[in-house]
């Protein structure tokens, strides 16, 4: 499996920024590759989802993610099957501020190969959920 990992400051406080996350809804509007995510089942510890994504010229994958961490404004993990990855977050509050720090395993065909893509495609992921925090 490959890694990439980020960790970025927002100027927001941790409950928002953890709200934001753990809404399982939105990702598409902050994960790149993420074109949805449906059949949401769930909240918290336990909540399973169905998702697909496009990864530049790969074919579109689909799969399905379930919740595997929750610790409120501290902690939030997910699991997915179909391309297995565990996405993981974890906050710490900075005085009013949100540290995030994201570190992404997967395993896709090709993993090495496209790790540098899946790299760039998370620092646009901080970008678009900086802009949908921070307006």
């Amino acid at each position: 499996m490959a890694v990439v990992e980020k960790t970025a400051e927002f100027n927001v406080s941790v409950e928002k920024a953890f709200g934001l996350i753990e809404d399982l809804g939105r990702w598409p509007e902050w994960v790149p590759p993420l074109t949805a995510v449906t059949n949401i089942s769930g909240s918290g510890m336990g909540t399973t989802y169905n998702w697909e994504f496009k990864l530049g010229s790969l074919p579109k994958f689909t799969g399905t993610g379930e919740v595997t961490k929750y610790i409120p404004n501290r902690r939030f993990e997910v699991r997915t099957k179909g391309v297995p990855s565990t996405w993981s977050f974890k906050f710490a509050d900075r005085g009013g501020q949100s540290l995030i720090s994201v570190s992404i395993e997967y395993d896709i065909p090709g993993g090495g190969l496209v790790s540098g893509l899946i790299d760039k495609q998370l620092e646009e992921g901080v970008v678009r959920l900086r802009g949908l925090l921070e307006r």
